[in-house]
């Protein structure tokens, strides 16, 4: 799900370059700037989850290990006071909830303190308030919420196995999340007219010239060949999938059609040669 939300970073940033008469230089200062938003929308729900321990008296929750580590640092990354009338809210509604109070009448251990914080972060993401919240801090929050809501809750899934918060930083920060990065946007800009070139050979089936195709959908295109024929580490079908999602936020239903039989054809090609 990270790469998702890369691809559509660097598919937002290609739609910039498009009209610039420059390129967009990677370095690691942009990469930050890009995956700050990750980390952002991570440390928002870890710090509602760490304002519910502080406020609610379960022992077993409020001495568990992983969060008490987490709670030193989190107000240090961002400041989220102005949300509080939110936590009592939720905690209110939290209360009256069948897994908390099912939670506060088990046993404690690991694996259930793990399974309810997984549980909390799922009534946390589909409350309105929060998300109205977050929605005036982060303004593309809607485009990317199930991304996030994956990233996030493999976070939580895993974060019992680490004894600090960088686990977190790692998990998005990734060397082949990086480089996956660098080499997609970088491929698809050097190799762009051959990338056009291999567009307009398909094209022809569907009778249309290159320049009806909306310039979104081409740059689409020219992502998902460049890393069906330039990034070869990665399954065909992941490539194609990741591409059709992504054609459901950005393209009509027309184009999701053509996108997909293009590649699938490309593909196929690619295999015989």
């Amino acid at each position: 799900m990270i790469r998702r939300f890369i691809r559509i970073k660097i598919l937002k940033t290609l739609y910039s370059y498009n009209f610039k008469n420059y390129m967009y230089v990677l370095n690691k200062r942009t990469i930050a700037y890009y995956l700050h938003e990750i980390y952002y929308i991570i440390y928002f729900f870890l710090n509602i989850i760490i304002k519910i321990k502080n406020n609610i008296n379960i022992k077993d929750f409020i001495k568990d290990k992983i969060l008490n580590i987490l709670n030193k640092n989190i107000n240090k990354k961002y400041n989220f006071n102005n949300n509080n009338n939110n936590i009592i809210n939720l905690i209110n509604d939290l209360k009256t909830n069948k897994f908390y109070n099912k939670y506060i009448r088990t046993k404690y251990y690991i694996n259930n303190n793990r399974r309810f914080l997984i549980k909390l972060f799922k009534f946390i993401f589909i409350n309105k308030n929060i998300t109205d919240f977050i929605i005036n801090k982060f303004v593309d929050y809607n485009i990317y919420s199930n991304i996030f809501y994956n990233i996030i809750n493999n976070v939580f899934k895993y974060i019992y196995f680490f004894n600090n918060e960088d686990f977190i930083i790692k998990y998005c920060l990734k060397k082949s999340n990086i480089n996956f990065l660098l080499k997609l946007y970088y491929k698809t800009i050097i190799y762009n007219k051959s990338l056009i070139n291999i567009i307009n050979k398909y094209i022809k089936d569907y009778k249309i010239d290159l320049n009806i195709i909306s310039i979104i959908d081409l740059i689409i295109l020219k992502m998902a060949i460049c890393e069906l024929k330039y990034i070869k580490d990665i399954p065909y079908k992941v490539t194609i999938n990741e591409y059709l999602e992504i054609t459901k936020l950005y393209s009509i239903d027309k184009s999701k059609i053509m996108l997909n039989s293009i590649l699938n054809k490309i593909h196929k090609d690619l295999e015989q040669n």
